[in-house]
């Protein structure tokens, strides 16, 4: 796994990175399913949004089926031009 948690915990601090810990099963199988849905920067995601992938992984499947509707078929072009959208999900 390629997720520099130092930079959460530097970023979030040491709660956040405890949260990561307790909810590891769902955080990877929150990133599992953003890599089968073809997002390459997925462990930069993770980074950034750390909070979004500690949720339940039926309710962030439905999260991620929601927003990628809303973006279109060129959702990965989108995401890829701009990280910032991830926000909405928080």
């Amino acid at each position: 796994m390629d997720i520099d948690f130092s930079k959460i915990n530097e970023i979030y601090g040491v709660d956040i990175l405890y949260s990561c810990q307790e909810n590891f099963d769902e955080l990877i199988e929150n990133i599992k399913l953003l890599k089968r849905i073809g997002i390459e920067n997925t462990y930069e995601v993770v980074e950034r949004y750390p909070l979004l992938f500690l949720d339940d992984s039926k309710e962030f499947s439905q999260k991620i089926e929601k927003f990628i509707m809303s973006l279109g078929e060129n959702y990965k072009s989108i995401l890829e031009l701009n990280m910032s959208l991830w926000e909405e999900l928080l």
